[in-house]
């Protein structure tokens, strides 16, 4: 896995190896480090040879041979058919009849005989007749009271007046006939129909049918069928193998602090901060063809803008973690995902 320098590892990383030793994990620095130097841990891949080999194409098997079965015929008498009894089955005889069937049966049912409504106009008291005091002359039409006047002592004569009673007419709305409920007979509905009934019902008649023999030839088995086993033995052929002469491991290298640094301008949302462990694939020797491949790509898409050495420069990985980022995919780590995403070639190994 390659990992991006943060701002506080890179300055550390310039620092050489005495910043390095600061960071921790003291029991993995670089062996006989020289004051003033930076080092960046390189991937060696491992070492393979080819070779041939003889392998099994088809391993030696055993396979059963069939020999089938001598057959011979012979002739004899046999059943045809077996002595059987047979049924015959007689229809139904059919007569047709005419009947009358109730459709709708009678029945009684209420009627209601809504009431009769009529109109009578009658006067009723409204005012009772009173006496009424009143000031001034009279008025035309009062009756007054005998010995009613008076003389106020302000000099007005005043006359008990009788008020006749008040009446009007009003009209009501009154029953004449009363509701009535009536039962009311209906008569029952009948239908003529014609309908085919059974006259002579279904039977069944037993015959008895005698055997019947034919003569045949039967095949017979004159010798059976028997298996032998035969031995096929194996074939062989030549293949190429690759074996590994030295496996894959890291070693301590010397790389420019300053061209490291200066190349990478880190967002602190998109490193990953390391120390010592930096893996610097490809730093050392001048780089390598799938750190180009991947400057080529992010470059490509605007997010590389440094130089093609295929070195796995701070700056490339900052640039693929922006990538990795915008696409949803794991940071850090220059994976098969992230080259698919690119379009180029996996990565042969990785940490």
């Amino acid at each position: 896995m390659r990992h991006l320098l943060s701002g506080a590892a890179a300055s550390a990383f310039a620092l050489g190896f005495a910043g390095l030793a600061m960071a921790g994990d003291a029991g993995d620095l670089p062996p006989n480090a020289t004051p003033g130097h930076c080092y960046g841990k390189l991937l060696i891949p491992e070492l393979t040879e080819t070779y041939a080999d003889q392998v099994i194409d088809q391993a030696s098997r055993t396979e059963i041979k069939v020999i089938p079965a001598v057959y011979g015929t012979t002739t004899q008498t046999v059943v045809a058919s077996e002595a059987h009894v047979e049924y015959e089955t007689v229809p139904a005889t059919y007569k047709t009849i005419t009947e009358v069937v109730v459709i709708k049966p009678a029945i009684t049912r209420k009627v209601t005989i809504p009431a009769v409504y009529g109109e009578v106009t009658e006067e009723i008291l409204v005012r009772e007749a009173h006496n009424e005091w009143r000031r001034g002359a009279r008025r035309p039409g009062d009756v007054v009271v005998p010995g009613s006047d008076k003389l106020l002592p302000t000099g007005e004569v005043i006359c008990l007046i009788a008020i006749p009673a008040e009446y009007k007419t009003v009209t009501h709305t009154v029953v004449k006939i009363p509701e009535q409920v009536r039962e009311v007979v209906e008569p029952a509905v009948t239908e003529t129909i014609t309908r085919k009934v059974v006259d002579t019902p279904s039977r069944v008649l037993e015959h008895q049918v005698p055997a019947v023999y034919k003569t045949v030839t039967i095949t017979t088995v004159v010798q059976p069928e028997r298996t032998e086993a035969i031995v096929i033995p194996a074939t062989y052929r030549t293949v190429t193998k690759t074996r590994v002469v030295t496996t894959s491991h890291f070693e301590w290298r010397v790389i420019d602090c300053k061209a490291e640094i200066a190349s990478a301008t880190p967002h602190a949302d998109d490193v990953t901060t390391v120390s010592h462990h930096y893996y610097a694939t490809g730093l050392a020797h001048g780089g390598d063809a799938e750190t180009q491949a991947l400057q080529e790509a992010l470059q490509k898409r605007g997010y590389y803008d440094g130089p093609l050495n295929g070195r796995f420069t701070a700056a490339t990985q900052w640039a693929m973690t922006r990538f990795q980022r915008d696409n949803h995919l794991a940071r850090g780590t220059f994976d098969e995902a992230t080259a698919n995403a690119l379009g180029i070639p996996a990565p042969d190994v990785g940490s």
